[in-house]
Parts: structure tokens; C-alpha cells; sequence
């Protein structure tokens, strides 16, 4: 959760775990763009630098 916190910009942990718990419960399990449409906001904010610097153990631990 801290490491999509640091991804995911201007987001609270409430909202974090919203969209991960909706998006692990669609029909083709859990993927970025499932996350992304069971987002509860509007418009959400992805620092892809960070993201594309996480080192690949950190992105399982999510």
C-alpha cells in the first residue's frame, strides 16, 4: 500500500484501499486497469517516473 501511495499522487489510504479491494473483486482478478476504473475519484494522478523506478520486488508487494 505505501508503494502505490508513492505512485499515486493527492490520494488517501481510504481511497487506496477502495479501489484495490473493487478492482480484486472483478471477474479478471486484479490488473492496473481494473484498479484505475475502480478508482472512487474522478481523475487520479500517476507519477510514472516513480512508478517506472520502483525496484519489481516492491511492485509484488502490493
Amino acid at each position: 500500500m505505501q508503494v502505490l501511495g508513492v505512485v499515486v499522487q493527492d490520494t488517501t489510504p481510504q481511497q487506496l484501499q477502495l479501489g484495490l479491494t473493487v478492482a480484486a473483486q472483478q471477474a479478471e482478478a486484479l490488473s492496473l486497469i481494473g484498479f484505475l476504473k475502480a478508482y472512487p475519484d474522478r481523475t487520479i494522478t500517476v507519477d510514472t517516473t516513480s512508478a517506472w523506478l520502483l525496484p519489481p520486488s516492491s511492485i509484488i508487494s502490493i
